[in-house]
C-alpha cells in the first residue's frame, strides 16, 4: 500500500489520492468490520476525528461511501 510517507516530499499530490497514515488506518480497520467508534477506541481519538479521516479519504478516492472507498483503495493496491 502507498502511504503519504512513502512519497517524496516534492511529489505529494493529494488530488492524486495519496492517503495519510490515519486515513489508511481508518479504511483498513473499516475493511475488517470495525465501526467508527471501534476505530476511535483503538486509535485513542474521538469518533468525530475518525469520521473526518473517512471524509478526507472519500474526497481523495472520489468515493460516495466507505464501502466504495475501501474497494477503490484495494483496487489501487493501498489496502490488502
Amino acid at each position: 500500500h502507498r502511504r503519504r510517507s512513502d512519497v517524496p516530499r516534492g511529489q505529494r499530490d493529494d488530488a492524486q489520492g495519496a492517503l495519510s497514515d490515519r486515513e489508511h488506518d481508518c479504511l483498513a480497520m473499516s475493511a475488517r468490520g470495525l465501526t467508527s467508534r471501534d476505530i476511535a477506541v483503538k486509535l485513542g481519538i474521538a469518533s468525530r476525528t475518525v469520521d473526518f479521516h473517512f471524509g478526507r479519504a472519500l474526497v481523495k478516492l472520489a468515493a460516495i461511501n466507505r464501502h466504495e472507498a475501501i474497494a477503490k483503495a484495494m483496487a489501487r493496491g493501498w489496502l490488502s
